[in-house]
């Protein structure tokens, strides 16, 4: 019963939010599936409500719901190359960002997860981000961070760990 209450009001919550941005209608109820699901999948993983999970993800949300709520923002969080950590001091201990990261356009090792800053033999920096256009072209990996989650609803994206390397 608790389950199917919470369930109604997350719906509730995404059809008010859909009925609110007016110009989508064709698209709306593909996106309240997707979000639906995905609030689902993470609130299961992160120990949270799906309605804590939805408005969570508004907060940060500021352009159009269509474009934000994709895959491409909210993988799924059981992915090859997702991982999620309890805490930041998990995470850092696991990327152990002093080994640097593996840039996936010169496979240089980076200082930075997310802007490389290898030197190439032309003596140019290379610059490629993690967070452009093709981000890491499918070779770095996504983390996200339990704790702090509400505050943060965020699944970066960054270059390969050269700590986590053998884990992909």
């Amino acid at each position: 019963m608790k389950n199917e209450q919470q369930q109604n009001k997350l719906v509730a919550a995404i059809n008010e939010m859909t009925e609110k941005c007016g110009g989508w209608e064709r698209h709306r109820e593909a996106s309240i599936k997707y979000i639906t699901n995905k609030c689902n999948e993470y609130s299961q993983k992160l120990d949270l409500s799906p309605l804590q999970v939805f408005q969570a993800l508004e907060k940060k949300r500021d352009y159009s719901y269509p474009n934000y709520y994709q895959e491409a923002n909210q993988p799924n969080l059981d992915g090859d190359r997702v991982f999620l950590f309890e805490t930041q001091s998990k995470l850092l201990e696991t990327v152990q960002p002093e080994q640097g990261f593996i840039c996936p356009s010169c496979s240089g090792v980076s200082k930075s997860p997310y802007n490389c800053d290898c030197v190439k033999e032309d003596g140019k920096q290379c610059g490629w981000k993690s967070y452009g256009l093709f981000g890491t072209g499918g070779d770095g990996i996504k983390v996200a961070i339990k704790e702090g989650f509400l505050e943060k609803p965020v699944i970066e994206e960054i270059f390969l760990p050269v700590a986590m390397k053998h884990l992909v």
